[in-house]
């Protein structure tokens, strides 16, 4: 997902590609934050180009300060477009596959009703190995 300032010239658009954002500066996650994500802004780069970040914020909320500010521009989880931020637009990346790494460790016998339903739950969307 793009988090764009309101007043940028793709903000009006539906779906962004990797190519409209060539000349883009970026503001992003640390790289420790980003580690799950392996690397969002570098993934829509075109090979043999560096994308242009201006600044690594170690929280999401920072980045998304900033870039209503109109410093730069961001990617980052889909799941920050549900913040309502007046300033900011979210914007689909079309073309980009993005997934994160997560994990969950629990007790081998676990017996709390809601740890194994959540456990359950987990289960029934992503194989877990």
């Amino acid at each position: 997902m793009l988090a764009l300032p309101v007043g940028h010239h793709l903000a009006t658009r539906k779906q962004i590609t990797p190519a409209m954002l060539i000349d883009e500066t970026f503001v992003s996650a640390s790289l420790k934050m980003e580690v799950g994500f392996r690397g969002n802004v570098a993934a829509i780069t075109p090979a043999g180009k560096s994308p242009r970040i201006v600044a690594r914020i170690p929280d999401a909320l920072t980045v998304l300060t900033l870039v209503a500010a109109g410093v730069g521009v961001s990617v980052l989880s889909a799941s920050l477009a549900n913040l309502a931020m007046p300033s900011l637009v979210f914007r689909e990346l079309t073309g980009v596959t993005r997934t994160a790494d997560h994990a969950l460790v629990y007790r081998k016998n676990e017996s709390a009703p809601v740890v194994t339903a959540f456990i359950n739950s987990v289960r029934s969307q992503k194989r877990l190995r």
